[in-house]
């Protein structure tokens, strides 16, 4: 059970880094009025490589500290890996949403908000 967390915390990691990548391209191209196209397109690879270096390097990391916090939440919660896997699988749920409307501008129509 503790492969799959690890596996749903690094899926969930990696699409956020994603997500937040596709933000920070949409925001760089419109600086394009302040600097020329190639400092544009300069200034967007660095932002990339910085947010990959620094917050993929803490994934595994992070992953440790979900599942040690796992295990110690297991000494006062009967149910932790349900809990976390719930937990997990709502984060995922989120992301998925934000995904949406960031490539279709608008939430789900199924959604009741």
């Amino acid at each position: 059970m503790q492969k799959i967390i690890r596996l749903l915390f690094k899926i969930l990691s990696i699409l956020v880094v994603d997500l937040i990548v596709a933000i920070i391209n949409s925001k760089v191209i419109l600086i394009d009025k302040f600097l020329p196209r190639e400092g544009v397109v300069l200034a967007g690879m660095f932002l990339v490589l910085l947010l990959f270096y620094f917050l993929l390097a803490y994934i595994e990391k992070a992953a440790n500290a979900v599942l040690k916090l796992t295990v110690s939440l297991g000494k006062v919660v009967p149910w932790k890996t349900s809990a976390v896997l719930l937990i997990l699988l709502l984060l995922h749920f989120i992301v998925f949403l934000l995904y949406y409307r960031m490539w279709f501008g608008k939430l789900p129509s199924w959604l009741p908000l």
